[in-house]
């Protein structure tokens, strides 16, 4: 009774004659602004933005204790390094971050990034590196929302962390509500696979630095033995496909992916492009000649799977396997596409086909285009069907998918023409210098 009492006091005294607004929740909440008391409603993100205020601060308070923490001869380390590396300040009067300063804000990105155990960053690198800004643009495509970035020559290892404000219009762009804390991002990539790309079995056979480190490409006795986990070939191959209609034509037989291994059908580049939605050929690590090697097929009309040999040159798709069974849920490739991965039995493995444009030492995978040149390798290539990159994924080398970030913290994306207020603080990863804050307004294309 007395819940009611309150209720419709505060409808005389904030909104005489409207019903208060529900907060989702907590209830009836009604908060005030610089006008007076009003009631305003909660925004989408307060879940996020409240426990990530107070894990800041806890992180903050980490960092502060750890200089205190911190032996005389690391603060003289770090008292060199701002001499050597000047850090802009807010405060004109100051004109510099001081060394604790320096020590305190460097390891608080480090917290955001890595979380409330991250590791204390004690010894700054005296190295210098380009102070220069990266370029960033917004980007919708396929239903999926894209930051696309680039940073100076020498930043490859650079980590952005990343505000973002909703926004409608140029001159509004805190439509809805404020810019909040949204990740971290590296300059490595960010593509979303699509039928994968198509790999030569000489790409990874000759090169034991395909698969990053604690990974392989996926053997003929792990198929065996994935299919006999899921009850033998004969019906194994429906529990491996993706179901529906997006990368299979139909019927898609038996397509129920139970395994989560999202076989997609990707065709083979052999004489020619071919099968593409299909037939699925996968390679698998092993040989069966100096120029053949053991693969596997899925088709669009079949449920069964087949194990079967094909000649090496030709173009097909790869997944990995993990070097035991702990399923981590991502795999992070060695040119920083993260990847799902699933588990049957004791066997771990990537849950998409592979888009991989490097080695392990960070060399690239060649991209080969012309047919006659194709044919005649005897070393690692890849390609995409067709020579169309979008078969091979969406999204660039330079481009980070930003989709279910941004759906967490506003509930739906921009659209094409609006614009959202993004402001960027890039850090090195291993070097305390900070770079030059970057804030805009992005119009969303």
């Amino acid at each position: 009774m007395h819940f009611f009492v309150v209720l419709n006091m505060a409808k005389l005294k904030y909104a005489s004659g409207e019903t208060p607004i529900l907060d989702e929740h907590s209830g009836y909440t009604f908060q005030p602004n610089h006008y007076g008391q009003s009631v305003f409603p909660v925004q989408r993100n307060d879940r996020y933005r409240r426990p990530a205020q107070s894990l800041r601060q806890r992180n903050l308070m980490q960092s502060v204790r750890a200089w205190r923490e911190q032996s005389a001869a690391t603060q003289t380390a770090w008292e060199n390094f701002v001499t050597a590396f000047p850090q802009d300040c807010k405060n004109p009067d100051s004109g510099f971050l001081t060394a604790y300063q320096n020590f305190v804000k460097r390891n608080q990105y480090v917290s955001l990034k890595d979380g409330p155990d991250f590791s204390i960053m004690t010894n700054p690198s005296l190295v210098e590196i380009f102070n220069e800004s990266g370029t960033y643009s917004l980007r919708l495509d396929s239903g999926h929302l894209f930051l696309d970035y680039s940073f100076p020559v020498g930043n490859e290892d650079l980590d952005i962390f990343i505000f973002i404000a909703r926004g409608t219009s140029q001159s509004k762009q805190y439509q809805g509500t404020q810019a909040r804390y949204m990740g971290s991002i590296s300059n490595t990539g960010g593509k979303v696979p699509n039928y994968g790309v198509l790999y030569n079995h000489y790409t990874f056979y000759e090169s034991s630095d395909f698969a990053p480190t604690g990974w392989h490409v996926m053997t003929r006795t792990e198929m065996a033995y994935l299919e006999t986990q899921l009850g033998g070939n004969s019906i194994a191959g429906g529990k491996l496909k993706e179901t529906g209609f997006s990368h299979w034509q139909s019927p898609n037989t038996g397509a129920s992916n139970l395994s989560g291994y999202t076989a997609r059908g990707s065709g083979v580049r052999r004489f020619v492009y071919q099968d593409l939605n299909q037939a699925a050929r996968v390679w698998l690590y092993d040989l069966s000649s100096a120029t053949y090697a053991w693969e596997q097929q899925l088709f669009y009309s079949s449920i069964a799977s087949f194990l079967s040999v094909t000649s090496r040159w030709f173009g097909q798709q790869v997944y990995l396997a993990k070097d035991d069974s702990t399923d981590p849920g991502t795999m992070s490739g060695n040119d920083g596409q993260i990847y799902p991965t699933a588990k049957t039995g004791t066997l771990v493995y990537t849950a998409l086909p592979s888009i991989e444009s490097k080695y392990r030492d960070l060399s690239d995978i060649p991209i080969v285009t012309d047919q006659t040149t194709w044919q005649g390798l005897n070393s690692g290539a890849r390609c995409f069907y067709g020579n169309d990159q979008a078969n091979a994924f969406t999204g660039s080398d330079n481009s980070l998918d930003i989709t279910q970030l941004y759906l967490d913290r506003f509930g739906v994306l921009p659209q094409a023409g609006q614009y959202c207020r993004f402001k960027a603080i890039p850090v090195a990863k291993s070097n305390g210098q900070f770079f030059p804050v970057v804030t805009q307004v992005l119009e969303v294309t």
